[in-house]
């Protein structure tokens, strides 16, 4: 059985035919095309019936058009067409089967950059990458220290040197100020 990636997540009921405005959690803008199918699932703390997993395991985007917030889209699928299921919907995650090659040098999937080891480009330890928050200029790596210090630096190529998938590092060029507890 492949991987499932989590690419979007439902945030609010739009309108009252079951339309739902979707936070996209991906890079990848071909995962938004009519007729893409994703994988219902729902975070353990959101309580939700088996009766609602069951009859939605999975999604068939008819349509979506992209809000002024480029993260978020009015997204409407082909099984839901009353407002009452949407709102049972808000929460649920938006699965797909398994990662598809991104194209492009700077693309890459969020969960691949979160655990990362941090890097100046003197090769000395700077930390860990432990999150990736999506903003619409860029995206911010929050590093932590190994004191536990955190500080947040915008995924830029000013910022950042080299992204190795395979020895699962990032190779930062240091300027002062970027992560206080590297300054001498």
């Amino acid at each position: 059985m492949s991987e499932r990636i989590t690419v979007g997540r439902i945030v609010r009921p739009h309108g009252l035919r079951g339309e739902v405005v979707v936070q996209s959690l991906s890079d990848a803008p071909h995962r938004w095309k009519t007729g893409e199918r994703f994988f219902v699932s729902f975070d353990k703390i959101i309580p939700v019936t088996k009766a609602l997993l069951a009859s939605y395991p999975v999604l068939t985007l008819e349509k979506y058009q992209v809000r002024g917030e480029t993260a978020f889209f009015t997204v409407k699928f082909t099984e839901v067409s009353e407002r009452e299921i949407s709102e049972r919907l808000v929460g649920a995650f938006l699965e797909v089967e398994e990662r598809q090659p991104l194209k492009g040098k700077w693309l890459f999937y969020n969960d691949d950059l979160t655990g990362m080891s941090v890097y100046d480009d003197q090769s000395r330890i700077c930390g860990t990458v432990v999150e990736v928050q999506e903003y619409p200029a860029s995206h911010l790596l929050e590093v932590r220290s190994e004191s536990g210090e955190t500080a947040l630096v915008p995924f830029l190529k000013k910022f950042v040197k080299a992204v190795d998938l395979e020895q699962r590092t990032i190779t930062l060029k240091l300027l002062p100020g970027l992560l206080p507890w590297m300054d001498d």
